[in-house]
């Protein structure tokens, strides 16, 4: 298997659980406000919900688009601008928070009133948004942080972290909730938040920790991070629109029952934010091999991505149809009509779940390879011009049931018009992937890393040099590299099985990356003499080679030499 396929598989349920949970915290408040306060309680979170996505959007563009970037540096060995833009992130998310709460302490009045909803429900929805502000505050900073760690690779301190958030949420909303009404949820969800920071600041203290924090704010590395993620975390910000305008348009055709129904759609769109992980865990390993140059690498992890996406959607798109009373139960409904209009609704949307995750893995993919028109176009199509047309048309036509089509169909008809939009625009054929194959310049060997391997593996390279015409000596020099890093890399690993990736690029001159999975360290061949430095033949090698560069990048090592 490439070792960039190996890494992302382990890295695909931290980053899908990470997100998933993210959200459930979130659903938790309609849960717990649900069952214990009933349906006006629900219906008032659910009014709120199009701002939660909104600072879910300002928080999500800047985190992601510093990570981005972050990993970008990390590809090229820049290590100070991958410090610095690290940095400049965590002060931005500080400033994200501030903001968010002033827009929501000057925009509270008149919110309920321009959705007609009655006493019953505003005014639980005014004590939510109250408590909401202190989330709204830290929300930001937690994503930034948990997103960098990510990034660096240390999926055990994202995992414990979206394990605290989940639990701090649910215990303290449960308690809260009893003790205040629905403004204890919103307060019980910033315990979590809180909770789940701390374990991730951990990350910090460890030997694999490769974040550094600087002196260092630019307001154009700022706006380069929003730039750079916003097609991708527009998502969030058209689905909070599309949520207010479904509340408007459902309140009016079904009253405030409408709200109820369209929590039990979000409650069984959470389980999205599983396909919406895919995307996460490639991101920082595609943005590595784009910084690269290796379009081939970059192929065949977009390749197993779209294959995890296409079975996972299947699967959810499955439950959605067999279990369609579950998210209602979940929300503690019980009214015969409410249960029944729920029901119906999730089936209609549950179906098209497939689609909506390639979509958002396509609108990604596109995003980090520098197409930003293109992820821009399509998520405008799949997250707000069809939905919107959909909704309202089917609604216009067939009443609720049509609502609900126009909804589910809008990934299709967005998909479809993207695609035929680019065969268009650029003609048969065209590449899907739209990097550069870099042919017979560069090559990669994935190997466990062990004697028989180093040899191999160094023989196989010594043939590639000599095809391409690279000197005798030049050649005798990368054999001795090759294998005794490889052995290095064994001995510093104790005998554990420990995948590696050597990379020959022979595009200008002669350059070899290795990477490896194994124990995190800055160098796993210092000339200043420690413990795993063990060839006395590499010292020679190490004098005669030039631009040699370590790098952390994803939690696993990376050095780079060039002849």
């Amino acid at each position: 298997m490439n070792f960039g396929v190996s890494r992302f598989r382990r890295m695909l349920p931290v980053a899908c659980m990470s997100l998933a949970m993210t959200n459930v915290a979130d659903i938790v408040d309609s849960m717990i406000a649900g069952r214990i306060l009933g349906e006006s309680a629900l219906g008032a979170i659910e009014l709120f919900w199009p701002w939660i996505e909104i600072v879910y959007f300002l928080a999500l563009t800047m985190a992601s688009g510093t990570s981005i970037l972050y990993s970008d540096a990390m590809g090229r060995f820049d290590k100070k601008r991958a410090s610095e833009l690290f940095s400049s992130g965590i002060f931005v998310a500080v400033g994200t928070g501030l903001g968010a709460v002033l827009a929501l302490v000057f925009c509270c009045d008149g919110f309920a009133a321009f959705f007609g909803v009655d006493a019953e429900t505003s005014g639980p929805f005014g004590e939510y948004w109250r408590w909401y502000l202190p989330q709204a505050a830290l929300f930001p900073l937690y994503l930034c942080v948990t997103t960098m760690v990510a990034a660096d690779g240390d999926r055990h301190v994202v995992t414990a972290s979206m394990i605290a958030e989940f639990a701090g949420n649910v215990l303290s909303s449960y308690i809260l909730c009893r003790r205040m009404g629905v403004g204890g949820c919103a307060l019980g969800t910033f315990c979590g938040t809180f909770l789940g920071l701390v374990v991730a600041c951990g990350h910090f203290f460890m030997k694999s920790n490769s974040l550094r924090l600087r002196r260092h704010f630019s307001f154009k590395d700022a706006g380069r991070a929003f730039v750079t993620d916003l097609p991708s975390s527009s998502v969030i910000l058209f689905t909070g629109l599309v949520a207010a305008l479904m509340n408007k348009l459902l309140v009016a055709e079904a009253g405030d029952i409408g709200l109820a129904v369209l929590s039990t759609v979000v409650m069984s769109n959470g389980t999205l934010m599983l396909l919406y992980g895919i995307p996460s865990a490639a991101q920082p390993i595609l943005c590595i091999y784009l910084g690269e140059g290796n379009g081939r690498a970059v192929v065949a992890v977009m390749r197993d991505a779209v294959r995890q996406a296409s079975w996972m959607g299947l699967v959810l798109s499955g439950l959605m149809l067999a279990f369609p009373r579950v998210p209602a139960w979940l929300l503690g409904i019980d009214d015969p009509v409410c249960l029944a209009m729920s029901c119906k609704a999730v089936r209609i949307v549950g179906a098209s779940y497939v689609f909506w995750g390639l979509g958002t893995l396509i609108l990604d993919y596109y995003l980090y390879v520098g197409r930003a028109g293109m992820s821009m176009a399509l998520a405008t199509m799949q997250e707000f011009v069809f939905p919107v047309a959909g909704c309202w048309l089917g609604l216009a036509m067939f009443g609720t049931t049509g609502f609900w089509a126009g909804y589910a169909v809008s990934p299709v008809l967005s998909l479809a018009a993207f695609f035929l939009w680019l065969y268009m625009r650029r003609g048969r054929p065209f590449n899907p992937y739209l990097v550069e194959d870099p042919g017979d310049k560069v090559h990669d060997w994935t190997i466990v890393a062990d004697e028989k391997s180093a040899s191999e593996t160094a023989q196989a390279i010594h043939a590639r040099l000599e095809e391409a015409g690279a000197p005798m000596k030049t050649a005798v020099k990368v054999d001795l590299l090759v294998e005794d890093a490889i052995m290095t890399i064994k001995e510093r690993n104790g005998g554990r099985r420990t995948l590696v990736e050597l990379t020959l690029d022979l595009r200008e001159g002669v350059k070899v990356t290795f990477r490896d999975n194994g124990v995190v360290a800055e160098s796993f061949t210092d000339s200043g003499g420690r413990d795993w430095f063990r060839a006395q033949t590499m010292g020679s090698v190490i004098g005669t080679a030039s631009g040699r560069r370590t790098a952390l990048a994803n939690g696993f090592n990376r050095e780079e030499y060039s002849f």
